[in-house]
């Protein structure tokens, strides 16, 4: 805690920053004002640069999340197509598929040689003529 005094406040009152002090010379003087302008300026403009730099994190740290969240559903998405493919895939190798040959176009290789499993279905297939 600061004890003002009536002499302290008396020479507070009679500093003017306009005036140069005596004894001091009017260039210094000049050049010691022009300074404190700048510097005050220089503040200023770096308390703009940091308010622009914390909105800059915020929204950066809001898009990385944005990006997070993204990539997230993106990957679930795309594990998604993938199973819904493969469940596709399967369905595709399960269906019959009718060929229609003529009997003198087929020779019966047997597979199995026990005679109650024998069957059209249990034979390999090959062409005599082109289709």
């Amino acid at each position: 805690m600061m004890i003002v005094t009536a002499s302290w406040r008396k020479e507070e009152l009679l500093f003017n920053e306009n005036v140069c002090p005596k004894g001091c010379e009017p260039e210094l003087f000049e050049n010691s004002l022009q300074l404190r302008e700048r510097r005050l300026d220089l503040e200023e403009l770096l308390a703009e640069e940091k308010s622009i730099a914390k909105s800059l994190k915020k929204e950066s740290d809001m898009l990385i999340k944005k990006d997070k969240l993204g990539r997230t559903s993106r990957q679930a998405v795309e594990t998604d197509v993938e199973l819904i493919n493969q469940e596709k895939q399967l369905k595709m190798d399960e269906l019959d598929v009718v060929v229609p040959l003529r009997l003198d176009q087929v020779i019966q290789k047997q597979l199995i040689t026990d005679e109650e499993h024998q069957s059209i279905t249990e034979v390999f297939i090959y062409f005599y003529h082109p289709l």
